[in-house]
């Protein structure tokens, strides 16, 4: 039983590197030097080092990470979960709730 456990987790860790070193070959904006040195950061360091380098990737550069599938964003991705823009979706205006304002009209 263990060694399914231990079988599925180096799948797992496996799949992050991969997912993480294909978004660093997509990037535009990195050196070949950072994208190397990023690139054995995340084989290096299992689990942290793909959610660093996916969560830079995606706050500097969102396109480079649009193919991660939509059920690891939650967990992969802070920033920029959804990269809604980038799907053709409009970002829907924020709602500014610090200002005590409920919406309605002031007399």
């Amino acid at each position: 039983m263990i060694e399914y456990f231990l079988y599925f987790l180096t799948a797992f860790i496996v799949y992050l590197n991969i997912l993480a070193s294909v978004c660093l070959v997509k990037s535009n904006d990195l050196s070949v030097f950072q994208k190397v040195s990023q690139f054995v950061f995340v084989w290096l360091i299992p689990i942290i080092g793909p959610k660093l380098v996916l969560n830079m990737l995606s706050e500097a550069e969102p396109e480079s990470t649009e193919w991660v599938p939509r059920m690891a964003h939650g967990w992969l991705i802070i920033g920029n979960v959804y990269h809604d823009s980038l799907h053709g979706r409009e970002d829907s205006s924020p709602t500014d709730i610090s200002s005590g304002s409920d919406g309605g009209s002031s007399d």
